[in-house]
């Protein structure tokens, strides 16, 4: 078990859901707990929570609102919650992150953008700031740099399909962000800092909740057998990888056999991951032949007669028609 009594855990959109349970594994744990995220009701609300469970009253749980998107704030954020707390940051969770899954030209431009600030620069932000905070408390305490870096992606950064062009795209580049990251803290001043990357399904929380308003129904048919679990399911989950060390962790039997078909360079947790890859090949095979193929036809993200493409080819076709009109 990774012992955290007594250190300093930081974790992004840590005021509901994931973030919130994680906490309260930390602070079981004896953790000095920082909570980030932008509103401060709901952060003042978790912080009272955790503090009443609290195994010892000396421990510090606090709060800073911050846009993790933005970097001056993660800056902000970090520089105060070390002075606060008096330790540089030992685990550090980048969870902050949002979906809005729709069909592909049901999304606007700023959907992209938003999403990608939401889930993908908020990881960066954290995890770049974070580190330096990790390496500059040890410059200063004469010691060797140690902690973690815990990086939320999303299952469906492993295999996109209809309606999350706009979300699968940021949780795919955080997988890339943490292999990119293992790799780096291999050697030197950070070799004793472990990178993980984990990898929920479907999850029971607000956000989840207000998916299910914009998501299409070959989203939901596509998804209708995952399994829901609650945040502090997926915290155990959380804990029991970061415990054991894994780089990429999972909450579902499904993510696990995705998790190995998709790992690339990443380093096997077990020798049993060769053999789910097997099967999780055949299993994908499976998979696109009677739901994801034949869904996406049953339930059309683009209509035949569909206005927004006619409207889109007329406008292309315009200048072309006057052009030829010209000659």
């Amino acid at each position: 078990m990774l012992d955290l009594k007594n250190k300093h855990v930081f974790i992004t959109g840590g005021s509901a859901g994931l973030g919130l349970a994680i906490a309260k594994v930390a602070v079981a744990r004896g953790a000095h707990v920082c909570l980030i995220a932008r509103r401060q009701g709901p952060l003042d609300a978790a912080v009272a929570d955790l503090k009443a469970a609290a195994p010892n009253a000396a421990q510090q749980i606090i709060a800073e609102p911050a846009d993790c998107a933005v970097t001056s704030d993660m800056e902000r954020a970090f520089a105060n919650a070390v002075t606060r707390i008096g330790l540089p940051p030992f685990l550090i969770v980048a969870n902050a992150g949002t979906a809005v899954p729709k069909g592909f030209l049901d999304l606007t431009p700023q959907d992209f953008q938003w999403q990608m600030n939401v889930n993908y620069m908020s990881a960066v932000n954290a995890s770049h700031v974070g580190l330096r905070a990790i390496l500059e408390g040890a410059r200063r305490a004469g010691t060797t740099a140690e902690g973690r870096i815990a990086l939320v992606s999303s299952v469906v950064g492993l295999i996109g399909f209809s309606g999350y062009s706009a979300y699968g795209p940021t949780k795919a580049a955080i997988i890339s962000l943490g292999q990119c990251l293992r790799h780096e803290v291999l050697g030197g001043a950070a070799r004793h800092v472990k990178i993980h990357v984990f990898l929920p399904g479907t999850m029971d929380t607000p956000g989840f909740e207000q998916e299910q308003k914009t998501k299409p129904e070959l989203t939901k048919q596509l998804e209708k057998d995952d399994p829901i679990l609650s945040p502090d399911e997926c915290a155990k989950h959380f804990f029991n990888g970061v415990d054991k060390g894994h780089f990429q962790i999972t909450t579902t039997f499904t993510g696990e056999l995705l998790r190995c078909a998709g790992r690339m360079h990443a380093p096997a947790n077990n020798f049993l991951d060769y053999f789910k890859a097997l099967m999780a090949l055949i299993g994908l095979l499976f998979w696109r032949r009677t739901e994801l193929d034949p869904f996406a036809e049953k339930y059309p993200m683009i209509p035949d007669k569909s206005a927004a493409v006619a409207v889109a080819v007329d406008e292309e076709r315009a200048p072309l028609a006057e052009e030829n009109k010209d000659k």
